[in-house]
């Protein structure tokens, strides 16, 4: 088994002695290495690893006359004391100490026999004693600590090489150490110390990560994230994707798991903010939890993005802002959560209205009572009068189902005053006598919402006359401004789809006029071509032609030749 030595480094003087201090820096010893012909303190130190327990933690040997000099700790060991690691002392656990010490007491086989092979034997006795030692981990809690310390500081392959050999009920210990850490506030600068380190190392890569113990990367990657979840043994999740979660390639919530930037996002919140999600994690606090189709958090309607309800309002990323679909007459002002990505306001009654519309019928009574609370938190300051009205009814629905009121009149009530907010900007909506605000006469109840009038005394008859006529100019008020708002709404679509239109028109002539373009560059080829082909016949017709001329010049030579030749002979 391969451990980290718990001596210091060596410092061999002029007088052939090796001076060492043990591991809680209190006791010194002398060796001389021509006792041993086969194992020298080197050989020790090869055994059992030769760095401290913590990384970066130099034991300065002095000579004996300076010993106490200069006893100030260096910084990781101050930090780590800070942290409660191991509450301001380096020494080992007394049972491992003394079976380290009984260890460095026993005889070489070298110095007994002098045989290399005796030297062997109990080179491996030494070894064999030091698994044993770090064995009794499972039983001593002294020790559990200062190897959390080590996996968080020291080399992934020397701590990977450790815990290989280690026992389960070892491994299960260290696990529920790093467990206890992340979960007990006692240990919370412990935890934040564990969670800078890991912050700041960069030499821990993808490929070193592949290659370390499963134990190992489960207890990084739970103190680094502080969720204590990766830590489970029944965990389905796998050294590769807990890698990529250690180094924010991967989201580190485990309902999600998604890559990031989730759909390579360039915002300003995703470039930023390291590990950020933005699939599943609030943009003000970069947390997760598990709730969903729920007021208790709000979206972006152009990137997606999502904040808690909660930050939103505390960060006032939830205010009043100027509406853009407003009618003239109108408030013009509406509840809006601006986007912390793109800036962009989207409107907060729709998205509540949608929640209600989609969601609302499963709720108990206690879940629409807490999504109630939200939305009267986000409607509190508003300043028109639809969000208003809604901050005013989840006031009244919240006391109704506190004196345990029917839940699914409730519901009907806001999912009615929801779907009909048309009507509530004539402001003509009746509540219902079952879920009216105890108090309310007759009178009242029949009147509350309307518009006011001037009372004139009549006659009861009269009176609901006039009630209808109300009602009625209401409805025909209502129908009118729905009428307005399809008509204003088929205008809109009807200049989007010309423009589409027009667009669509442009990029087919343009396209056409490039599939005409390559066309006549394609005729113009061809015909070149064909030119050049001319010319080349051409040409050897006329080559040809030069060289028939020459041919019938040299035969009528030949033949003058031939002639004058047959007279003179004759």
């Amino acid at each position: 088994m391969s451990i980290q030595s718990h001596a210091s480094s060596f410092q061999t003087s002029s007088d052939g002695f090796t001076l060492s201090r043990s591991f809680s820096g209190s006791q010194h010893y002398t060796h001389n290495p021509s006792c041993s012909l086969t194992e020298t303190s080197f050989d020790f130190e090869q055994s059992v690893g030769s760095r401290p327990l913590f990384q970066g933690v130099t034991w300065q040997v002095q000579p004996l006359d300076d010993t106490h000099k200069n006893q100030e700790p260096p910084p990781i060991q101050m930090s780590l004391s800070n942290g409660n690691v191991s509450e301001g002392s380096y020494k080992l656990p007394i049972g491992l100490e003394r079976q380290l010490s009984s260890n460095n007491k026993k005889p070489s086989g070298s110095q007994s026999v002098g045989s290399h092979e005796t030297g062997s034997e109990h080179h491996k006795d030494r070894k064999r004693l030091m698994r044993e030692a770090i064995g009794s981990l499972s039983q001593t809690t002294e020790m559990v600590e200062p190897l959390l310390a080590m996996v968080v500081s020291d080399p992934v392959h020397i701590v990977s090489r450790i815990l290989s050999e280690m026992t389960t009920s070892s491994l299960t210990n260290l696990k529920e150490s790093a467990r206890d850490v992340i979960l007990n506030p006692s240990k919370r600068r412990q935890f934040s110390t564990f969670r800078k380190s890991l912050e700041k190392r960069s030499d821990i890569t993808l490929e070193i990560l592949s290659k370390a113990h499963t134990t190992q990367i489960e207890i990084l990657v739970a103190l680094k994230t502080g969720i204590q979840d990766f830590l489970q043994s029944n965990s389905d999740m796998s050294s590769s994707d807990l890698a990529e979660i250690f180094l924010n390639i991967r989201c580190r919530n485990l309902t999600c798991r998604s890559y990031i930037p989730v759909d390579e996002c360039d915002c300003k919140i995703c470039v930023q903010k390291k590990g950020f999600c933005s699939a599943c994690m609030c943009l003000v606090c970069s947390k997760f939890d598990m709730a969903s189709n729920t007021c208790s958090w709000v979206g972006c309607d152009v990137c997606l993005h999502w904040c808690h309800t909660d930050c939103g309002i505390r960060e006032s990323y939830i205010r009043n802002g100027r509406s853009a679909n407003r009618a003239p007459g109108q408030s013009q002002t509406e509840m809006q959560f601006h986007c912390v990505a793109c800036d962009h306001p989207s409107e907060m009654f729709g998205f509540v209205r949608e929640v209600f519309q989609n969601f609302a019928k499963g709720w108990t009574a206690e879940t629409l009572s807490n999504e109630l609370e939200y939305v009267r938190r986000i409607f509190s300051a508003s300043e028109d009068i639809r969000g208003k009205r809604l901050h005013e009814i989840s006031l009244q629905m919240l006391t109704r189902l506190s004196d345990k009121a029917n839940v699914h009149q409730v519901r009907t009530f806001v999912m009615g005053f929801l779907t009909d907010d048309d009507s509530l900007k004539s402001e003509s909506i009746q509540i219902p006598q079952e879920v009216v605000k105890p108090g309310y006469g007759e009178r009242e109840r029949a009147m509350v919402h309307l518009k006011p009038v001037p009372v004139i005394p009549r006659e009861p008859v009269f009176d609901e006359l006039d009630g209808i006529v109300r009602i009625k100019l209401a409805e025909a008020q209502m129908f009118q401004m729905r009428a307005d708002d399809a008509r204003r709404e088929a205008e809109g679509l009807n200049r989007i789809a010309q423009a589409k239109s027009k667009k669509i028109d442009e990029e087919f002539a343009s396209r056409v006029a490039k599939l005409h373009f390559s066309e006549a560059e394609e005729i113009r080829r061809q015909k070149f071509e064909e030119l050049q082909a001319l010319e080349n016949a051409h040409q050897e017709y006329f080559n040809m032609k030069l060289r028939m001329e020459r041919e019938i010049k040299d035969l009528l030579l030949k033949m003058e030749a031939t002639k004058r030749n047959f007279t003179s002979s004759s």
